[in-house]
C-alpha cells in the first residue's frame, strides 16, 4: 500500500510535443502587433491560415519552444523583422508567460534549429537525422508548398553584406539559399521560433 502512494504520488512528466490551438496562445494577426512588427516597412501580408493556424509547442531538454505549423507573414523583407528586433529575440507576454520572439537559427549545420526542429515535425529520411522525431507533417500542413515558404532565418551570410540565410522551399525542406535584407518575394516568409523565458506554462 505504502508502495503505491508513492507512485500515484510522483510528478507526471510533461509532454516533450503538444499541438496548441491559435485560441489558446496567439494569432498570427495579434503577434504581428504585439511585436511592432505591423509598423514596419516591408512587413508584408498576412498569410490566409495566421490566424487559425495552430502552434507546436516542442520541449527539449530544459528549454521549450512555440513553432507555428504555418508561416504567419509572407512577402515580407528580413530588414523589416530586424527593426522590429525579432532577429536575436523579442520579450512579449502571450498566455501568462513570457516569451523571445525571434528568427530560426538556420545555417546549414546539423546543430541548427531549423535541422534540428523542423526536421524533427516533418516526414521524410534527413541525413543526417533530427535527433528525436516528435511528429510527421507533410509539406502541405507545414506550409511549405505555398507562399512564404522560404523561412527566414536569424544567420548572415559572412561574406556578402547585407546577405542572410533563407530555408526550406516546396522542393525541400533543407533547402538554403541567400538573399539581401532588403529583397522580397511572395515566398520569403515569417514562421518565429518562440522561446519561452518565464512563468507557469498551461501545458
Amino acid at each position: 500500500m505504502f508502495e503505491q502512494l508513492l507512485v500515484s504520488s510522483a510528478p507526471v512528466a510533461n509532454p516533450d510535443f503538444v499541438v496548441v490551438p491559435n485560441n489558446e496562445f496567439i494569432t498570427g494577426s495579434a503577434l504581428t502587433t504585439l511585436t511592432g512588427l505591423d509598423a514596419q516597412t516591408g512587413k508584408g501580408s498576412l498569410m490566409p491560415q495566421a490566424d487559425t493556424t495552430p502552434w507546436l509547442l516542442i520541449r527539449d531538454g530544459g528549454n521549450t519552444f512555440m513553432i507555428p505549423q504555418k508561416p504567419l507573414r509572407y512577402y515580407i523583407t528580413r530588414a523589416a523583422l530586424v527593426n522590429s528586433g525579432l532577429r536575436g529575440g523579442k520579450q512579449v507576454t502571450i498566455a501568462g508567460c513570457v516569451w523571445s520572439v525571434r528568427l530560426f537559427k538556420g545555417a546549414n549545420l546539423a546543430t541548427s534549429e531549423w535541422n534540428k526542429y523542423m526536421y524533427s515535425i516533418c516526414d521524410g529520411n534527413f541525413i543526417p537525422p533530427p535527433p528525436k522525431r516528435y511528429a510527421t507533417y507533410t509539406y502541405a500542413e507545414l506550409g511549405l508548398t505555398e507562399v512564404g515558404n522560404l523561412g527566414i532565418t536569424t544567420h548572415v551570410y559572412e561574406t556578402i553584406s547585407g546577405g542572410f540565410y533563407v530555408r526550406g522551399n516546396n522542393g525541400s525542406i533543407g533547402y538554403i539559399n541567400t538573399l539581401q535584407n532588403t529583397e522580397v518575394f511572395n515566398s520569403t516568409g515569417w514562421r518565429p521560433i518562440l522561446e519561452y523565458v518565464s512563468g507557469e506554462l498551461p501545458w
